[in-house]
């Protein structure tokens, strides 16, 4: 008596899972977190500017600090966030670095 191999059963193939929509970066801020933060930024620029005693060396890192500003406008203007926040960042971090001079 030859008895016929059962076949083993085949699920059906999984459904496609749908993925969550894309959002923008999350790690991101808001444009009005970064606005916020340029208004900061330039106002502290403002302040440092009238210090006389800076050293070239320092007025260049003051200019720096303006032109990543600048360029953190124009991402912010061009909805490109998290260049924005990254560019104000790097003010930010020149900026810390002038204001902890004696």
């Amino acid at each position: 008596m030859s008895e016929e191999p059962e076949e083993p059963e085949t699920a059906p193939p999984p459904e496609a899972a749908q993925a969550p929509p894309l959002e923008p970066a999350s790690s991101a801020a808001s444009e009005d977190e970064i606005a916020a933060s340029q208004t900061s930024i330039q106002r502290r620029i403002d302040s440092l500017g009238n210090n006389q005693s800076f050293s070239s060396a320092d007025q260049q890192i003051l200019q720096d600090a303006r032109s990543f500003l600048t360029q953190s406008e124009q991402a912010l203007k061009e909805h490109n966030l998290l260049k924005a926040q990254e560019l104000a960042g790097k003010a930010t971090l020149l900026l810390e670095a002038l204001e902890s001079r004696p």
